[in-house]
This record gives structure tokens, C-alpha cells and sequence, in this order.
């Protein structure tokens, strides 16, 4: 084989390998597949709450708090209506499957002066944050007096040392003054007061001895205002607390001259937090045509201290 012929072979095997290989994937760096991204599911706080408010009943959560420190109280009894909760360790409470409508949220703590608002529940959730101020009687925390130490005794200077003839030598008799010296006085400690609770409700609450309620017609219902008094017919102004009523109202009917309860038109539970604060009851189109001039109704009051003041008989609509 001659020399071009071996030179025309050398070349085309070149090109032939040359055509298999890329230059550019040969070159180019492998680089690793993407690990799958996992969405991380939201992590639900703590705090809340556990279920949505069902159809037309309302949901209200909120944190209590010293109005002062700001510090979040727990185990702080909450009352809404007729239902009761406790505040957990972070303040944190809550209401479920509440009825639309006007209730009364009463917040209370030993030591603090309760607090009672009116909340209009609506069909959704609702935040409701209270404050608690302390109540009269329960003493601020004080800073402490600064520690009185002993009084430092000073230093007393050398005495001077005189050089007498022949080397001998003499110390003289320090001369005691007569002016005594006043003991420097040592502050009196104040004593700290001792807190005592406050009162959960009005003292003035002990001396209700009768009650009475006055009906007043709304367009949506009856508004039902209870008073209490005192054994000589004097009213009880109390600013709080909490008075828990169970009502009955029914019909009027007169038999042989007497009135007597006929259908039952309502029934339930409140509470009320002051005096003369009146609250509406609610009533339908057929319980709304039940009513007349005068009305039936049977209600019992329980008070603060466990008292009872109960009372059944006609009262008029005004």
C-alpha cells in the first residue's frame, strides 16, 4: 500500500470516529435530577379553635390579660349566657355553637373586679379580648426597701510618738471628748400590706330580700327587666355580679276570677351583671300572637350567695 493511499485511510477512520462522538455531550457536566418537592402541610396553632361555627350559630374566642401587666390569666372563669368555660394556660377561651343574638359575656378572677359586656353574636367567628383591672382592696406590688447594713466603723489614725531625752520615748494619753456622738438613725421598715380578694360581686347584693319584673312589648319580642329591693322596699343599686334567672312565660288565663298560667309561651335562661339592665327576649310570629295585655310568668333568681328569690304570678305588658 502506498503512502497516499495510507494517508486517505488514516482520514476517513478519523472521520468516522469524529462522527461518533459529540463534542458538546462530551463536555457537557451530568448533573443530578431535582429531589421531588414535598409541600409541608400547614401545622395548626394551639390556640385554634377546634371546629367552624355550623350555619347560623356564632363562634367567639379571645384571650383574658392583667390590664396592667398585660400577663395572660389562666383558669379565669368566662360565662356567656347560660354557658360556662375556663381560660387555659395561655387565656386563651372559647364558645361554640352559639345562637345568634344579643348574650352577656362575664369575665371573673379572684382578685380582679369582674367585668360584664353585651356581645351581639353573629353567624361567624368573633374575637373578643378582655382585660381585667384589679379589684379594690388588693395591694400593688411594692419595691423593696433598700437593705440598711451595720454602719462602718472608721479607721482610727495613729496616735503620735514624741522622742524624749536620752532616747527614750512616749505615746500621750488621747483626751476623750464630753460631746457625745449621735448613732447614726436606722430607717423604719414599712410594713408590707397583706392583699386580700376582692369581692366577686356587690356586697350591696346581700341585702336583696324581694324582686319583681316589668314586661315591656317589642317589636320582636318582650323585654323583660328584673329589680331587686331591700325588706323595706328600697331598690338594691348594685354596679356587679352575677344573678342567674330561669323564666317561664306562658298565657293568662282567668278561672272563676283567678288568674292561672294557660300555654306556654317561652322559656329559658339568662343572667344579668347590674341592676336595672333589661334584656329582650326573642319570641316568633306565632308566640309574638300568643301575647295579650297581661302574661303569666313563673321566674326564680339566684343570687351571688346562693340565695333564691322566686315569684309567680299575672304581670301586665306594657
Amino acid at each position: 500500500m502506498n503512502r497516499p493511499t495510507r494517508t486517505f485511510l488514516l482520514g476517513s477512520a478519523l472521520l468516522m470516529v469524529g462522527a461518533c462522538t459529540d463534542p458538546v455531550l462530551e463536555n457537557q457536566a451530568v448533573t443530578p435530577a431535582d429531589p421531588p418537592r414535598v409541600s409541608a402541610a400547614p401545622v395548626s396553632s394551639p390556640m385554634a379553635p377546634s371546629s367552624l361555627p355550623s350555619s347560623g350559630l356564632g363562634f367567639l374566642s379571645g384571650v383574658v390579660s392583667d390590664a396592667v401587666s398585660q400577663r395572660l390569666l389562666p383558669g379565669v372563669t368566662v360565662r356567656l349566657g347560660a354557658k360556662q368555660v375556663q381560660s387555659d394556660q395561655s387565656g386563651y377561651y372559647q364558645f361554640e355553637q352559639i345562637e345568634a343574638g344579643e348574650a352577656k359575656l362575664i369575665v371573673e378572677a379572684p382578685g380582679y373586679s369582674p367585668q360584664a359586656v353585651t356581645v351581639e353574636i353573629q353567624p361567624r367567628r368573633q374575637v373578643r379580648d378582655v382585660s381585667l383591672q384589679v379589684g379594690a382592696g388588693v395591694a400593688q406590688p411594692t419595691a423593696p426597701l433598700p437593705s440598711v447594713g451595720p454602719t462602718p466603723t472608721p479607721l482610727s489614725s495613729p496616735s503620735p510618738i514624741f522622742l524624749l531625752p536620752g532616747g527614750a520615748t512616749a505615746t500621750p494619753t488621747p483626751t476623750l471628748s464630753a460631746t457625745p456622738v449621735a448613732a447614726t438613725p436606722v430607717p423604719a421598715t414599712t410594713p408590707t400590706p397583706v392583699p386580700t380578694p376582692s369581692p366577686l360581686y356587690d356586697p350591696v347584693l346581700d341585702d336583696a330580700k324581694v324582686s319583681e319584673v316589668f314586661l315591656k312589648r317589642k317589636i320582636n319580642g318582650v323585654e323583660l327587666n328584673f329589680l331587686l329591693y331591700k325588706s323595706n322596699g328600697l331598690p338594691v343599686d348594685w354596679k356587679w355580679g352575677v344573678v342567674q334567672v330561669e323564666y317561664y312565660l306562658a298565657q293568662s288565663v282567668s278561672t272563676n276570677g283567678v288568674s292561672a298560667p294557660g300555654n306556654l309561651i317561652s322559656s329559658g335562661r339568662t343572667i344579668i351583671a347590674q341592676s336595672n339592665e333589661p334584656f329582650l327576649l326573642t319570641l316568633n310570629a306565632e308566640q309574638l300572637g300568643q301575647l295579650g295585655d297581661k302574661v303569666y310568668a313563673n321566674y326564680t333568681l339566684t343570687l351571688p350567695d346562693k340565695r333564691q328569690l322566686s315569684l309567680q304570678k299575672e304581670f301586665p305588658i306594657n
